[in-house]
């Protein structure tokens, strides 16, 4: 069986073009873009991302996002740096060639980009924010300490 491949206007890009000429070699040998989008999606939520924020990342419409992260997507070449880039990982991890290894959960990947948005406030909006959230960590903190106090009352 004969792989060699023809060209391809991504030639004209060395780096894309030979990103995109060893996904379809591995396409061809039955491991491709195989899990393409279910891979956005692990990275999109591993961002904390919702499909419309990725979209607005990269110019495309959530509908577009939500296409790519089907499991038979094949997105056109072009999209792959603003993709990864949106992502932040290489092409190849998008592209399935390189390991993903992300230690940030979703739900914590959630919460950094509430506290980056807090970055975005005013300093006294800042400051109120971080008063709620201190107030919360030491009821908190008291809950076991009046759990005690109650049970030694008994």
């Amino acid at each position: 069986m004969d792989l060699t491949l023809g060209p391809t206007p991504f030639d004209s890009l060395p780096m894309l073009g030979t990103l995109m000429t060893r996904a379809r070699a591995r396409r061809r040998s039955g491991s491709a873009l195989e899990g393409f989008g279910p891979r956005v999606v692990q990275l999109r939520q591993a961002r904390g991302l919702t499909q419309e924020e990725l979209g607005t990342l990269v110019g495309l419409s959530n509908r577009m996002i939500a296409y790519y992260e089907r499991d038979d997507a094949e997105p056109p070449g072009t999209m792959l740096a603003p993709l990864a880039t949106a992502l932040r990982v290489t092409t190849d991890e998008l592209l399935g060639l390189a390991p993903f290894t992300e230690t940030m959960r979703p739900r914590t990947a959630r919460l950094m980009k509430r506290l980056q948005q807090i970055e975005e406030l005013s300093a006294t909006k800042q400051r109120a924010v971080l008063k709620m959230v201190d107030a919360l960590l030491q009821h908190r903190r008291a809950l076991p300490t009046l759990a005690r106090a109650r049970r030694n009352a008994c």
